[in-house]
């Protein structure tokens, strides 16, 4: 019975010196990987001498895999996802550096196209279009073939926002673009701690490339008060133009709309001579639809100053699917073109155009200066926020300023 016993104790501790065990590798066994701090690989009873040589090689592979730090890889040779074997003929055969491409990864890695698809799935409204075309500088920049591990540092974001710079796209440009690419990585790993959570998998990033960068693109909003048109511009910018074009500027301007809800109204949307209906659809959707509950509504017609030319644009020029449509193509308008057009037309009004002057003004200027002509005028900012349809907090945060300060004509005007 004693002999039985040694006997026993003598095979374990054979079999227990046939695991390899890392916690004397020069690197400590990380415990986000294995909790109990140690990693010991079983790796098999060997009955001859070639396959003690062979295991013995597998073993000074693995240990070179710990002093290298992939404890990845280890970890899915311990959860039985890879073989040491496997491991050690793949080193053998396509070489370290080879190897560290190919099993280095978990198997569900995926490359920056395909991670950037996935993501544009998730996306709805004017965010999801600005993102995709960051997305798409991006991918032109770094190479649609990146796999999206921890080998994506914030010198490659750097770089890319550099080359943009050199590419001369304005300072808004680059800092949209780090914005966007900040959202896609805050995406993607808190998609990879859900499924760490689920199947245990190491998350292929650990730390966010874009979120501790230093914004050295920022850019200062454009303060309200100097992106108004004053009478005369407006007045300027109607005589110059277009009499088909006039009564667009006009429905910017006293509609308070933004650009792309001019561009989405139909011929049913223009009830004359009472109000105009903007309201979301299958293809599109009002701005603050969806997250606040705002952006659709009924907005009324300035009798005297809109109404007339929205009567001659619906005989002359108004088309059968878009009320507004492009001159020269004879569809809807799109950002681009409007934007070309009305430059031309501030241009030749003397008005400065574009965000690069301190004064200069864009297509959504119409609706800043409905909502700053009626704020100089003392209406009350919810009355503001109806017409606008939007909030009652965005309303005070930009046009609350240019309410009048005379408290004493106030209080004698209407008492």
């Amino acid at each position: 019975m004693p002999a039985a016993t040694s006997g026993g104790s003598a095979r374990c501790s054979q079999a227990r010196r046939r695991r390899v065990d890392f916690r004397t590798a020069s690197r400590r066994v990380p415990r986000a990987l294995f909790s109990s701090g140690e990693c010991r690989i079983f790796l098999g009873e060997p009955s001859t001498a070639r396959e003690r040589t062979a295991l013995a090689k597998v073993r000074a592979t693995l240990q070179a895999l710990a002093r290298r730090g992939d404890w990845d890889v280890l970890r899915r040779v311990k959860d039985g996802d890879l073989s040491p074997q496997e491991v050690h003929q793949a080193v053998q055969r396509v070489g370290w550096e080879a190897y560290h491409q190919r099993l280095a990864r978990p198997a569900a890695a995926k490359t920056l196209r395909s991670a950037v698809d996935e993501w544009a799935e998730t996306l709805r409204g004017r965010t999801a279009l600005r993102y995709k075309q960051a997305a798409e500088r991006l991918l032109a920049i770094v190479g649609e073939g990146r796999l999206m591990d921890h080998t994506f540092t914030r010198g490659d974001i750097q770089e890319a926002l550099e080359r943009l710079r050199r590419r001369g796209l304005a300072q808004n440009t680059r800092a949209a673009d780090q914005t966007a690419w900040s959202a896609l990585f805050t995406w993607w790993m808190e998609r990879e701690e859900d499924r760490h959570e689920k199947t245990g998998r190491p998350p292929l990033i650990v730390k966010h490339p874009v979120r501790s960068l230093k914004r050295r693109h920022k850019v200062s909003p454009v303060a309200t008060r100097n992106t108004f048109l004053a009478e005369e511009q407006f007045a300027e910018i109607l005589r110059v133009t277009t009499a088909e074009l006039r009564a667009q500027y006009a429905t910017l301007l006293f509609c308070g709309l933004r650009p792309d809800e001019l561009f989405h109204l139909r011929p049913e949307d223009i009830v004359l001579p009472t109000h105009i209906r903007i309201q979301a659809r299958d293809d599109w959707k009002p701005k603050g639809y969806e997250r606040w509950g705002v952006g659709e509504g009924s907005i009324p017609i300035h009798r005297k100053r809109l109404l007339p030319l929205l009567e001659k644009h619906a005989e002359e020029w108004a088309g059968e699917r878009w009320f507004f449509v492009n001159p020269v193509t004879g569809d809807r308008w799109t950002w681009v073109p409007f934007a070309a057009r009305m430059k031309k037309d501030c241009v030749a009004a003397g008005v400065p155009y574009g965000r690069k002057q301190s004064d200069g003004v864009t297509p959504h200027v119409f609706r800043h200066t409905l909502a700053s002509w009626l704020a100089r005028r003392d209406v009350q900012l919810k009355k503001i926020a109806e017409l606008l349809r939007d909030t009652v907090g965005t309303v005070d945060k930009h046009y609350a300023h240019l309410l009048p300060r005379d408290l004493d004509a106030t209080l004698n005007t209407v008492l």
